[in-house]
């Protein structure tokens, strides 16, 4: 599981933490990261897990215990308490190659939205986000339905922007990775299909696949065949050249197995010029 302790941060040049950087975490917070080219989300690779992390801090520490079923006795595998993390991504135009390996689980936390302004935002707001990493770029101004625009404005707690490449021009903001578990996870977001193989070695009656640590079985293998089904239908979201060319780009941030990735405080207006390309 991610944990705080798995990434520095620093931001305006000092020692910083996760919790600086973002809003404080409750179980409303919403994280989403839009999307606009093929595995432009490997640039927020760090920010998206950072934000997990986040999300479980609080979980575990402040509203898990109030859930009114005893661990033992909840749906899904026994090892793990708590649920996936409330994050979303919205792939602009196009699908720009699945997320799933990084928990944006299940797929309805992926949305295809067309290249439409007016639709991305109203995806937004649909989802309830509050945290909200766009890619940098070309701002255009655009006209908004005015309960939409005014909703986004007043539920916006951050906004983040990020290159695919993994480097903004102008940052204020840098997470590197301190642990192999952050630099895993986006390789599995590289190649997702690798990420899946462990999950397809199913018992030869087959009721069951045991794989890192976890039994699926039941309605749990039901719902781990339907995901590596999804990982093999999505595959074909991005070329090899757009995989090849995103895996070259992290190497070029990569030190020594660490990762760092930069980005740039905005507000809530720039995030409105940035949702289409």
């Amino acid at each position: 599981m991610l944990k705080l302790d798995h990434f520095s941060v620093e931001a305006d040049g000092a020692s910083s933490t996760v919790t600086e950087i973002l809003p404080e975490w409750h179980k409303h917070q919403r994280f989403g990261i839009v999307i606009q080219e093929p595995m432009g989300h490997v640039g927020a690779g760090l920010l998206s897990q950072a934000a997990i992390a986040a999300f479980f801090e609080d979980l575990f520490k402040n509203s898990w215990a109030d859930v009114p079923v005893p661990n033992e006795d909840l749906p899904g595998p026994s090892q793990y308490p708590g649920t996936y993390p409330e994050i979303y991504a919205f792939h602009v135009g196009r699908r720009h190659g699945t997320l799933s390996p990084a928990d944006f689980v299940p797929n309805y936390k992926e949305v295809l939205v067309e290249a439409d302004p007016m639709r991305v935002l109203q995806e937004i707001n649909g989802r309830g986000i509050t945290i909200l990493a766009v890619p940098e770029g070309e701002e255009r101004t655009h006209k908004f339905f005015w309960p939409e625009h005014r909703a986004f404005l007043w539920r916006t707690e951050c906004v983040l922007s990020y290159s695919a490449s993994g480097r903004v021009a102008d940052p204020d903001i840098s997470i590197t990775s301190l642990h192999d578990e952050p630099e895993a996870n986006v390789d599995r977001l590289l190649d997702p299909m690798e990420s899946a193989a462990p999950f397809r070695v199913i018992n030869p009656e087959r009721t069951k696949v045991e794989a890192e640590g976890v039994v699926f079985e039941g309605d749990t293998l039901d719902d781990l065949l339907r995901w590596t089904a999804d990982i093999d239908m999505r595959h074909h979201d991005v070329t090899e050249e757009e995989r090849a060319a995103a895996a070259a780009a992290r190497n070029a941030i990569r030190v020594n197995g660490r990762s760092t990735e930069t980005y740039r405080r905005r507000d809530a207006n720039y995030a409105l010029r940035r949702l289409v390309r």
